[in-house]
């Protein structure tokens, strides 16, 4: 195809964190953000790679060894479909897979769609209680997770900067006893009164609204990010659950004394409307994960809502090339993290009945976390992210993912 260079293909030997199951993660908005700030780009011919092809081969102390692949391309065919493809195994048996097509012209220029499906199991996810408890980091419980999702979304583009975007899908979450480690309980047999205990069926529709002026995809260093959401989930949708949830999420960039140096500041918040017994405790906005708290357990935070923000300081290190396979461009990142959720002591008692260990030990405090990181772009294909984040109840946890925090 004209224009296309050549694949890049790398190998990395890191830390996986878990993807949080938890709550709204917004990837189907980064994702629209990505292809406005994609289109706004020069053609593909004065650009880098637009492929890349990463075998993994990880380790994380939650899940042991994992190996797996991701491979993008930004230019799958003329109309600039964008395909997506994560696979990853690890030794503790936690398996991820996920697809994502994007197409930047649906039928004309001011349209957009995109595909995502994912399957995602860990047979010893952690359950650490609701709200903004202060009882550390060791789990109450333990159970398996096994999670299949399917969402379909049209996005009209009021703008180049402005998009509105309307998306349904369908979700199935299974919770079972799982392998039990360490001497932990099954969440299932601790917590029975649970909401969402056994799993279930729902069918999410919701309205967005994303702003995205951002002047690069793998290594921005100037704009606004903006993402306005209502989800909304019915049983007449489908399911037994109904509940609407609210986010809104906000970043900014700019670069600082050198255009080498970049600051990065973002707030977001999140609430979920509805009777707390028709809420499953896996839908509750999470607090801990490579792209909130860095520095505590995934999800070791879950309320009704949430607050959070993000500072970033990055740093432009070098550019490398690896033979004829790809470019390479290496930054560094200080961070600092701070949020809580919220969750009434009433409705915790509520959740968890009676005999609950945590509703007594809820504090009402900012959790904090910092550290530092790497970001690698590869081409203009993606961004390897590897952070290491500190916190009063843990040190050095190791997050990799892709794409940048904000």
């Amino acid at each position: 195809m004209p224009g296309r260079s050549c694949l890049a293909v790398g190998a990395l030997v890191g830390a996986l964190a878990s993807r949080a199951f938890a709550g709204e993660n917004l990837d189907t908005e980064r994702q629209i953000g990505e292809l406005r700030v994609d289109e706004r780009r020069p053609a593909v011919a004065d650009q880098g790679d637009r492929i890349a092809a990463l075998p993994l081969v990880t380790y994380s102390p939650d899940e042991g060894v994992a190996g797996g692949a991701k491979f993008i391309d930004r230019d799958l065919t003329p109309a600039h479909l964008t395909l997506d493809l994560l696979g990853l195994y690890a030794e503790n048996k936690t398996q991820e897979f996920a697809l994502t097509l994007a197409m930047p012209r649906l039928g004309s220029d001011r349209w957009l769609g995109l595909l995502e499906a994912s399957y995602y199991s860990d047979p010893t996810k952690e359950f650490f209680g609701l709200g903004n408890d202060n009882t550390g980091s060791r789990e109450l419980s333990t159970h398996e997770i096994q999670s299949v999702n399917a969402l379909l979304t049209v996005g009209f583009r009021l703008s180049p900067s402005w998009t509105v975007a309307a998306s349904g899908g369908v979700s199935h979450n299974a919770i079972l006893r799982g392998r039990l480690e360490s001497g932990r309980p099954s969440t299932r047999e601790l917590f029975p009164e649970l909401a969402g205990i056994h799993g279930g069926y729902t069918d999410p529709v919701s309205l967005s609204l994303v702003f995205d002026d951002r002047n690069d995809l793998t290594r921005p260093t100037n704009g606004e990010n903006l993402v306005a959401k209502i989800q909304h989930v019915d049983p007449l949708l489908g399911g037994s659950s109904r509940y609407t949830r609210f986010v809104l999420d906000g970043s900014i960039l700019r670069p600082v004394l050198s255009p080498r140096n970049v600051l990065g500041l973002r707030l977001a918040g999140e609430y979920i409307e509805g009777s707390t017994r028709d809420i499953p405790f896996y839908e509750l906005a999470p607090l801990g994960s490579a792209t909130d708290l860095r520095g505590f357990f995934l999800d070791r935070f879950l309320g009704r809502g949430r607050v959070f923000a993000n500072v970033e300081v990055r740093r432009e290190l070098f550019d490398f090339a690896v033979h004829d396979w790809w470019q390479a461009r290496l930054d560094g990142v200080l961070f600092g993290d701070a949020g809580r959720v919220f969750f009434g002591g009433s409705e915790v008692e509520k959740a968890f009945g009676e005999s609950s260990a945590t509703r007594a030990r809820l504090a009402d405090t900012i959790r904090v976390s910092y550290g530092t990181g790497l970001r690698i772009a590869l081409d203009d294909a993606l961004v390897l992210r590897l952070d290491v984040g500190f916190s009063a109840e843990e040190t050095a946890l190791v997050y990799f993912d892709f794409g940048q925090t904000f």
